[in-house]
């Protein structure tokens, strides 16, 4: 059951990795959350063999537009980056987890009288409306 703490007088940031759709799903996952020590672990690496497959199915877009020809210089790999955050909830996670960690303790203070503010920021499709509105 959630406790009805007060929320802290900073501003908490959490991360929520949304569910991959169809297309995304298996060797193009680039974004590993780690919800036991609250990061998001970004493989760059990962991104660029994305960014590899969706040039090759659109010419012209961003990555050159396919492979090269052959024999040319090994690729740098940059390796993963960590991002910490305050709370992070996998794609698995269910929107009740989502409100008792990041919501309840803003709802507790404004029912005090506090002000109090969730505010929904990232790319478009990152899954804000997700986090907000579903179930």
């Amino acid at each position: 059951m959630a406790s009805a703490e007060p929320a802290p007088t900073r501003c908490l940031v959490f991360a929520r990795v949304r569910p991959a759709v169809d297309r995304e799903e298996g060797d193009l996952t680039a974004v590993f959350p780690n919800e036991a020590e609250s990061y998001v672990e970004v493989d760059e690496d990962a991104g660029e063999a994305v960014n590899r497959l969706l040039s090759h199915h659109n010419p012209g877009s961003r990555g050159g537009g396919g492979t090269s020809g052959g024999g040319g210089a090994a690729t740098e790999t940059k390796g993963p980056k960590r991002y910490g955050f305050d709370g992070v909830f996998p794609s698995s996670s269910v929107q009740k987890d989502v409100f008792n960690q990041a919501g309840l303790p803003v709802l507790v203070d404004v029912m005090r009288g506090i002000n109090g503010t969730i505010m929904a920021y990232g790319q478009t499709g990152s899954g804000k409306t997700f986090s907000l509105l579903n179930p």
